[in-house]
């Protein structure tokens, strides 16, 4: 394992993190409406980056790669909430 490979990733990270959570953040809240919601899709979306971090770090803008990654996310869970409620309310009706 190459520490200043590893290190330097993780510093890449955390910068990108103290960086940008907030912003994030905020824009996943626009998309959502949720705010616990809006911290957990970009809570994923920087999981999502650390597994991915060697092609992020090569990315021409990271920045952009995870605004793309948060809005993916956020969009992924209003589908999963739109299809939940249909279900609910299929299962609820008396048809």
């Amino acid at each position: 394992m190459d520490l200043s490979n590893a290190s330097s990733q993780e510093a890449f990270f955390n910068r990108l993190y103290e960086e940008r959570f907030t912003k994030m953040k905020r824009y996943a809240q626009a998309l959502l409406s949720n705010p616990e919601l809006a911290e957990e899709v970009v809570q994923d979306a920087f999981l999502e980056l650390y597994l991915h971090i060697d092609r992020v770090m090569a990315h021409e803008k990271p920045e952009f790669w995870l605004q793309k990654a948060v809005r993916y996310k956020a969009l992924h869970k209003l589908r999963e909430r739109a299809r939940d409620l249909k279900q609910y309310v299929s299962l609820d009706s008396d048809t």
